[in-house]
């Protein structure tokens, strides 16, 4: 999954899309943004308070060990495929649906595609040389030169988005993100602990919980905002096949609120946003054979190519 918020005086907006940047270019805001003033649950029963549990063990590992398997496989993999469809609910009951395929090959090649009925197709490359995100609906693209090393594909991505669009973007519970995840273990997920296990097609999976950090959420507002997010809700889960190793599918629900400070005549605004979401992972393969031209943009006809806006 990928996040992007979205800062307009005081209203505040999340979106969360499965491909990078994707509903920037496709989707209205008025479609499946949140209404940023209205305070309300995504899930009254989800908001009950439950004692802390620890962390059990099963077949001698942790809920801790377990994700750091699956982000080591993903790691250690030359190449995989990834497709995906995620179930989204907004805080405002808006509900949509989106289809996924993730490619990738050491040391920095990517393609995000998803596909949305409102939005149509968004792709991300990466080819090793540039980066380019097309939206098909459109068909515009806007490129930009690639590192040569993951992270810093994965910051230039970010980068191009924010410059092009001013607005902050982060992988979230996905392959994408165990791929960089610092210390072997994700960075928006924090407390993890071992459920128990579930079977699924004659696989024995591990789900595992946790809570979306404090440290990401901080991170996805912008460096010059003067206030703070404030998470009201941030469950998260990870089923996980024990044997191996893939990640089968992940949820969180998701709250915050921010409030803006008095500024002139103008009261302290408290504005609220989340979304719940399930994003199931299937066909899985690690190590297919792929070529450069596999993540090489190929300019459709009468496709335009937008530029970033510089900003300060």
């Amino acid at each position: 999954m990928s996040f992007h918020l979205i800062k307009s005086k005081n209203t505040l907006c999340l979106i969360l899309t499965a491909g990078t940047c994707f509903s920037v270019f496709g989707q209205s805001s008025s479609g499946v943004l949140a209404q940023g003033t209205r305070v309300a649950e995504i899930k009254k029963s989800s908001t009950q308070k439950k004692s802390p549990a620890a962390d059990r063990n099963i077949n001698g590992k942790t809920g801790t060990q377990i994700v750091l398997e699956m982000c080591r496989t993903y790691q250690n993999a030359d190449s995989f495929q990834d497709r995906s469809e995620a179930k989204m609910t907004q805080l405002n009951g808006t509900q949509f649906i989106q289809t996924n395929l993730t490619r990738f090959k050491k040391p920095n090649l990517i393609v995000i595609e998803s596909r949305d009925l409102s939005a149509g197709t968004f792709t991300t490359y990466a080819s090793g040389t540039l980066i380019t995100v097309f939206s098909g609906k459109q068909n515009v693209f806007m490129r930009n030169d690639s590192p040569k090393d993951l992270t810093g594909t994965f910051k230039r991505i970010q980068q191009t988005v924010l410059d092009t669009m001013g607005t902050n973007s982060d992988q979230v519970l996905s392959p994408m993100s165990f791929l960089i995840a610092k210390k072997g273990l994700p960075d928006e997920a924090s407390e993890l602990k071992l459920e128990g296990t579930e079977t699924l097609d004659g696989h024995q999976i591990y789900k595992v919980t946790g809570k979306a950090s404090l440290h990401w959420f901080q991170k996805m507002i912008p460096a010059n905002n003067r206030t703070k997010i404030i998470p009201d809700q941030r469950d998260v889960a990870l089923w996980i096949d024990a044997q191996s190793h893939l990640l089968v599918k992940a949820a969180a629900t998701l709250s915050f609120h921010v409030i803006y400070p008095k500024s002139g005549t103008r009261p302290a605004t408290k504005v609220s946003d989340g979304i719940a979401f399930t994003e199931t992972h299937s066909n899985t393969v690690i190590n297919p054979t792929f070529t450069v031209a596999d993540f090489t943009f190929k300019e459709p006809k009468n496709v335009k190519q937008i530029y970033p806006q510089i900003r300060h």
